[in-house]
C-alpha cells in the first residue's frame, strides 16, 4: 500500500531515471528492488499500469486519489513529512494534483486538521529560509490552510507597505479593452489572485484592499488589478450560490476608494469593472487537470436573484452619481451606450428590465432632449429595449426627438423599423425612398444649408465619441440629394454649396455627376467640378469622366484622364477598368496604358489594395478580352499579374489569367519562377499559393516542364543551395484534380521523372532535385523511381544523397502520410515509414547493392527506436 501511495503521487514512475528512484530510496527508506517487486504485485492486482516492466501508473485518476489519501492522510501508512521535506518545491504540481482532487472528494476539515503541523513546521523554515519564490509557492500551495490566508495577507502587507509611490499622470492611464492579461507569477498579485476563491469573506475584504493599495503605489498596473477583478473576483456560473458576495465585495469597496468621483485613478477602474460586471452573458474557461486550462469556454448568464438586482443597481446608482461630474460624464454616457449593444443567447429579458428602472430614470431626469447625442443614446438604448420586448413609456422616444436625431434617424438603417414592417430588404430600401422624398419634399436653399449643418453635428459627435462609421450615414446623403432636388437651380446651388465645403462627408459622387450631366451637360459639368478645390476632388473627376458619354469623348478629354492618372494617388484611382473601353476608338492601347501609369505609381508608394482587382476579375468586361487589350505591349500585362499576386495573393482565377498569357508567351512561365525566386529571397513571408496542375494539362507540358526543371536547377546552382530541395517543384508536382485525372497526370508525372532518371543518372545534383519531389509522393509511389535509379546506378555515395525518406515539411501540399507524422508525431504513421523503408529492401538483393541494404536497415532501426520511445512517453503523459 505504501508504494501504491507514492506512485499514486508521482503520478507515473520511471525505473530508467536514477534521480528520482534515488529520492524515493532515500525520502521512505525502500529498497529499489523492494519498490519494484512490489510495483509488480500491484500490477497483478490491476491497480497499476506498467510499460516494458520499467514504467508504473496508477490505472485509473479516482483509484489514485483514494491511494493517496489512504496512504498518507488516512492510514497514514507513510507520514505527509516525508513529501515535504524532499519533494517540495521541486514537485509542486505533484502536490497540487494529490492534494486538489482529495480535498474535493473527501472531509476537507478533516484533511487540513491533519496537514497544519508539517505545513506550520515547513511555512516557518521556508519563512525564515530567504527563498522568497519557493516560500510564495508554499502559500500558493497551502493558502487554503486555517490561519495561513491570514499570514499571506500579513506577508503581502508588510511587502506592499515597503513600496515607493509611484508618480503618474493618471489621465495617462486606460483601462484594456479586455481582461486577457497575464499576471507575473510570484508576485503579489499573483498571491492576491488566490483570494478569489476564498470562502472566507473577511480574507476577501482584506484582500481587495490590499490590491487597493497596491494600485494606490502602482498605478501603472491599472491593467493587471483590472485583470483580478474581472477574471478572479468576477463572475462564475455558480456565483448565485454565494449570492454574488465577491462581486458585490469588490463594488463596495471600489465605491469607497472612488469616493464620489475625487479619486480617478478608481474612478477609472470602477467605470472598467462595472462595465464588465454589467454584462448579461460571460464566459468562463474548462478546467482540463487542476492546472491547465482548455481552449473551451462555458457560457452562461447570471441568475436573476433578488442579491444579483442588488448588485447591478448598486453598479448603475455609482455609475450614475459620477456623472454630475464633467471629466466623467462621457465614461458615464459611454457605458450605457456600450450596454444598449448587448447580445446574450441566454434569456436575460428580466435582468434588463430590472436594469431598465434605474437607466430610464437617470435618462429623463438627467439627459437634454436639445442635445443630439443624447437623443442618439436614448433612442439607441429604447431600441435595445424593444428588441427584447420590454415595455417602456413611448413618451420618452418623442421627448428626444430633436431635429439632428430626425435628420439622423431618415438618413439610417433601422433593424427595428424594418423588422416591425416585416419588409424584405428590396421593400425596405424603397420605403426609405419614399421617406426620404416625403421629408425633403419642400425644402429649399436655406433648409439645406440646415441640413449640411446638421450632418456635421452628427458626424463630429460620431468621430468624437468613436463610435462606428455606420453611426454616421453618409451613403445616404447624396442618394437623398439626388431624389429630394427636383429643382435644376435648386440642384446646381446645393451642389456647389456643398462642394464649397470640400465634399466633407465624402459622397458617392456617381448619383450626383449623373444628375449633374443631365442638368448642366457635359462642358459645364466638367467646368462646375474644376471650380472648386477639396481633397476628393480627383475622384469626383474621376467619376465624371467614368459617367461621360461615348459620343462626348474627344481626344482632349482623354488626354486629361491620362494626366489625371497620372497626378493621383492610387487610393485616388478607380478600381474598374472597364469604363475606360469607350475610349479606345480613340486609343486602342488606352487599358494598357492606364496600367503602365499604376504600375509607376505602385513602384512609389505603398500600404494598398490591389489596384488590378476588376482588370483580373472574370466578370469584367476587361477580362474577357485581356489578350487582345496588351497585345502589343504584353510585358505590361505580367507586371500587372506578377504585381496582383504579390499584393492579394492566390484567387480562383489566377490560373486562367496564368494559361492566357502562357499561350501567348510560352516563356513567361520560366519568368514567373524567376519572379518567385527573387521574392522568397527578399522576403521571408512571400508564398506562391499558385496552382500549377495547368501545367500538365496544357498540350506541351513534356516541353514545358522540362524546361521549368532544367530552369530551376540552374538557378539552383547559381545559389548554391545545398541539398536541392526546392518548394517551386514541389508545388508544381501538387495535383488538384478529380480522380478520374489524377490517373492520367500522375502518369505524366512518372514518365517525365524515368525519362530524367534515365537519361541524367548520373547527374546526381539534378536527381536530388527531383528526388526531393518524390518524397511528398505517396509511399506506394515512390518505389518505381528508387528501383530505376538503381538499376541505372549503383554508386553507394550518389545514392545516400538522394531524399528517399519522409522529413518533416510545413507546406499544405504533403503526402498523408507525412503529414500526420509532422503534425502529431503518430506512431501509426511511423510505422507506415517502417513498413515503406522494409518495401524498398528487395531492391538491393544484390552483391552490388549491399551496402545500400545495410544503409536502409539501420535507418529501420532508426525509426523502430524511435516508436518504442513514443510508446513510452505517450504511456508517461497519458
Amino acid at each position: 500500500m505504501k508504494v501504491a501511495g507514492i506512485v499514486a503521487f508521482f503520478q507515473v514512475v520511471d525505473k530508467s531515471k536514477d534521480e528520482m528512484m534515488e529520492k524515493i530510496q532515500t525520502a521512505f527508506k525502500i529498497d529499489r528492488e523492494i519498490f519494484w517487486e512490489a510495483v509488480r504485485k500491484l500490477y497483478e492486482f490491476e491497480l497499476v499500469d506498467m510499460y516494458e516492466d520499467e514504467i508504473a501508473r496508477i490505472s485509473d485518476q479516482v483509484l489514485a486519489t483514494y491511494l493517496f489519501y489512504l496512504t498518507f492522510l488516512k492510514e497514514k501508512l507513510l507520514n505527509f513529512s516525508f513529501l515535504l521535506d524532499n519533494f517540495f518545491p521541486q514537485f509542486q504540481y505533484n502536490f497540487v494534483d494529490a492534494l486538489n482532487p482529495v480535498l474535493s472528494a473527501f472531509d476537507s476539515e478533516e484533511i487540513i486538521n491533519i496537514l497544519s503541523p508539517e505545513v506550520d513546521r515547513v511555512w516557518k523554515i521556508y519563512e525564515e529560509g530567504g527563498d522568497k519564490k519557493s516560500f510564495i509557492q508554499l502559500m500558493k500551495l497551502f493558502w487554503f490552510v486555517k490561519h495561513k490566508q491570514t499570514n499571506i495577507l500579513s506577508y503581502t502587507r508588510n511587502l506592499i507597505n515597503k513600496m515607493e509611490e509611484e508618480s503618474v499622470d493618471i489621465s495617462s492611464l486606460d483601462i484594456p479593452s479586455n481582461s486577457n492579461i497575464d499576471i507575473p507569477p510570484y508576485s503579489i498579485l499573483d498571491l492576491l489572485s488566490l483570494f478569489g476563491n476564498s470562502d472566507e469573506q473577511n480574507s476577501q475584504k482584506i484582500a481587495i484592499d490590499l490590491l487597493f493599495r497596491y494600485l494606490t503605489k502602482k498605478p501603472q498596473e491599472l491593467p493587471q488589478v483590472f485583470c483580478l477583478l474581472i477574471e478572479v473576483f468576477g463572475f462564475e456560473r455558480d456565483s448565485y450560490i454565494t449570492q454574488f458576495i465577491t462581486q458585490s465585495i469588490v463594488i463596495d469597496k471600489l465605491l469607497e476608494k472612488v469616493n464620489g468621483g475625487k479619486n480617478e485613478l478608481f474612478a477609472k477602474l470602477f467605470f472598467g469593472v462595472a462595465e464588465k460586471y454589467l454584462y448579461l452573458q460571460f464566459n468562463t474557461p474548462k478546467l482540463k487537470n487542476n492546472r491547465e486550462f482548455l481552449c473551451l469556454w462555458h457560457q452562461f448568464s447570471p441568475q436573476p436573484t433578488p442579491e444579483l438586482f442588488d448588485l447591478r443597481n448598486k453598479i448603475w446608482q455609482g455609475i450614475f452619481q459620477l456623472y454630475q461630474i464633467d471629466i466623467f460624464e462621457k465614461e458615464v454616457i459611454n457605458i450605457i451606450h456600450q450596454y444598449s449593444k448587448s447580445y446574450s443567447k441566454f434569456s436575460v429579458g428580466e435582468i434588463i428590465k430590472q436594469d431598465a428602472v434605474e437607466v430610464l430614470k437617470f435618462l429623463t431626469d438627467n439627459l437634454n432632449p436639445q442635445d443630439y447625442y443624447h437623443c442618439l443614446i436614448v433612442q439607441k438604448y429604447l431600441d435595445f429595449l424593444e428588441s427584447r420586448k420590454i415595455e417602456f413609456n413611448n413618451e420618452i422616444r418623442e421627448r428626444f426627438l430633436n431635429g439632428t436625431y430626425e435628420v439622423y434617424r431618415i438618413l439610417s438603417d433601422n433593424w427595428n423599423e424594418r423588422n416591425n414592417c416585416y419588409l424584405d430588404g428590396k421593400e425596405y430600401k424603397e420605403f426609405k425612398q419614399n421617406q426620404i422624398k416625403k421629408y425633403f419634399a419642400n425644402y429649399d436653399f436655406k433648409d439645406y444649408q440646415d441640413f449640411f449643418a446638421k450632418c456635421h453635428e452628427i458626424k463630429a459627435v460620431t468621430k468624437e465619441k468613436n463610435h462606428y462609421y455606420s453611426e454616421f450615414p453618409s451613403g445616404r446623403i447624396a442618394e437623398l440629394i439626388f431624389l429630394s432636388c427636383e429643382n435644376s437651380e435648386l440642384y446646381l446651388d446645393v451642389l456647389k454649396y456643398y462642394l464649397n465645403f470640400g465634399d466633407p462627408f465624402q459622397l458617392n459622387y456617381f448619383l450626383l455627376i449623373e444628375k449633374l450631366i443631365k442638368i448642366s451637360g457635359v462642358e459645364k459639368a466638367f467646368e462646375l467640378l474644376n471650380q472648386f478645390d477639396f481633397a476628393s476632388k480627383r475622384k469626383w473627376l474621376f467619376g465624371f469622366y467614368n459617367l461621360l458619354p461615348e459620343d462626348k469623348i474627344t481626344s482632349d478629354y482623354l488626354e486629361k484622364l491620362y494626366n489625371l492618372y497620372r497626378e493621383s494617388k492610387l487610393d485616388e484611382i478607380p478600381e474598374r477598368f472597364d469604363f475606360l473601353l469607350k475610349y479606345r476608338d480613340l486609343d486602342k492601347n488606352v487599358v494598357a496604358q492606364v496600367t503602365e501609369i499604376i504600375l509607376s505609381q505602385i513602384n512609389e508608394q505603398t500600404n494598398f489594395p490591389d489596384p488590378f482587382y476588376f482588370l483580373f476579375n472574370p466578370y469584367t468586361q476587361v477580362n474577357h478580352i485581356l489578350i487582345e487589350l496588351f497585345k502589343e505591349k504584353l510585358y505590361l500585362l505580367k507586371q500587372a499579374y506578377l504585381s496582383s499576386q504579390k499584393i492579394k495573393g492566390y484567387s480562383s482565377n489566377s490560373e486562367d489569367i496564368f494559361i492566357r498569357i502562357l499561350d501567348a508567351d510560352q516563356y513567361f512561365i520560366i519568368e514567373y519562377i524567376d519572379w518567385v525566386y527573387d521574392e522568397e529571397r527578399k522576403f521571408s513571408n512571400f508564398r506562391d499559393d499558385l496552382n500549377y496542375t495547368f501545367l500538365w494539362k496544357h498540350e506541351n507540358y513534356q516541353e514545358l516542364i522540362t524546361q521549368v526543371v532544367e530552369h530551376i536547377y540552374q538557378r539552383e546552382k547559381e545559389l548554391s543551395n545545398s541539398g536541392f530541395r526546392n518548394t517551386i517543384l514541389e508545388r508544381i508536382f501538387v495535383l488538384e484534380v478529380t480522380e478520374e485525372e489524377k490517373v492520367v497526370f500522375e502518369d505524366r508525372q512518372n514518365q517525365l521523372l524515368k525519362s530524367v532518371i534515365e537519361n541524367r543518372y548520373t547527374d546526381i545534383d539534378l536527381l536530388q532535385l527531383l528526388f526531393s519531389v518524390t518524397t511528398t509522393f505517396p509511399y506506394e509511389r515512390r518505389y518505381q523511381f528508387i528501383d530505376l535509379f538503381c538499376q541505372y546506378n549503383q554508386n553507394f555515395e550518389y545514392f545516400k544523397k538522394l531524399p528517399i525518406e519522409p522529413y518533416v515539411k510545413n507546406h499544405k501540399e504533403l503526402s498523408s502520410e507525412d503529414y500526420i507524422l509532422s503534425s502529431s508525431k503518430n506512431i501509426e504513421a511511423t510505422h507506415k515509414i517502417v513498413e515503406y523503408l522494409e518495401s524498398l529492401l528487395p531492391i538491393f538483393n544484390t552483391i552490388d547493392l549491399l551496402e545500400h541494404k545495410q544503409y536502409l536497415e539501420k535507418e529501420i532501426k532508426y525509426f523502430e527506436k524511435w516508436i518504442e520511445d513514443e510508446k513510452k512517453r505517450n504511456f508517461i503523459e497519458d
